[in-house]
């Protein structure tokens, strides 16, 4: 009996032993999902859409929960595409027992269709257009907006795109 539990014990020892690098991986893929749902990426990524944004006055459309505007950005599509930022208050869904309960940024391109959480939090947001020519993100506190990102769009002109096949964009 004695060599019978030492068997048992050995045998969940090693399995046991087994669920420690799964439970690491999962503890760092959770907190990587919360760094790129943070402020601090959504602006440099909204910072980076912005600045290649182009022919704003024509393409530019804007209400508080949706933006869109077309934008040359290497580094997603040597060719120009279309951004939408859509801002979905998932609170209510927490109520009725399903996956939300926050309010999200939403991003989509015409190279990436699937939206993507750009940012994650608690608290309302809304999207506006400043005097300065910038796309701003603000979130709800204390009854007040304050800007949460705000993002310049300083390359405002009509776009004509040469397509360059080395560089395999617009120059």
């Amino acid at each position: 009996m004695l060599v019978g539990l030492a068997i048992l014990g050995l045998i969940l020892a090693l399995a046991l032993g087994n669920l420690g690098p799964w439970l690491l991986a999962a503890r760092r893929t959770d907190s990587e999902a919360a760094f790129w749902r943070s402020v601090e990426p959504a602006q440099l990524i909204l910072a980076e859409l912005t600045a290649g944004a182009f022919d704003t006055d024509a393409q530019f459309s804007l209400t508080a929960t949706h933006a869109r505007f077309r934008a040359l950005a290497p580094t997603l599509s040597p060719s120009p595409l279309f951004v939408d930022l859509h801002i979905e208050d998932r609170r209510q869904d927490k109520d009725r027992g399903q996956n939300g309960g926050h309010v999200v940024l939403l991003l989509a391109t015409s190279a990436r269709p699937t939206p993507s959480i750009l940012l994650n939090g608690e608290r309302p947001l809304r999207l506006r257009r400043s005097s300065a020519r910038a796309l701003v993100v603000e979130a709800q506190s204390n009854g007040t907006w304050v800007p949460l990102l705000a993002a310049p769009m300083p390359a405002d002109a009509p776009l004509r795109c040469d397509f360059d096949f080395i560089a395999r964009t617009c120059r």
